[in-house]
């Protein structure tokens, strides 16, 4: 087994709260579906460079790599 680390993004979450915005919400702005958005925010899924892009742009964020949370990045098991 390999470990793995998969980033939340955190912050992500916590502005998208602050702003008093629904996954939905964003994820449309992001031109995405629900499910995806999610995923990625609770670090299920690692979005495209484009993805991060778009997300960054519908939370009103200039600098898309500071939704990486990498210090909340917890560990998977992956069979290589």
């Amino acid at each position: 087994e390999v470990a793995v680390f998969r980033p939340k993004f955190l912050r992500a979450k916590a502005i998208r709260l602050q702003r008093g915005q629904t996954q939905s919400q964003v994820a449309q702005l992001a031109h995405m579906s629900q499910p995806t958005y999610a995923r990625i925010e609770v670090g299920r899924l690692v979005p495209t460079t484009d993805e991060l892009d778009r997300i960054a742009a519908a939370l009103q964020i200039a600098d898309a790599l500071s939704l990486l949370d990498e210090m909340n990045a917890e560990p998977e098991a992956v069979q290589p």
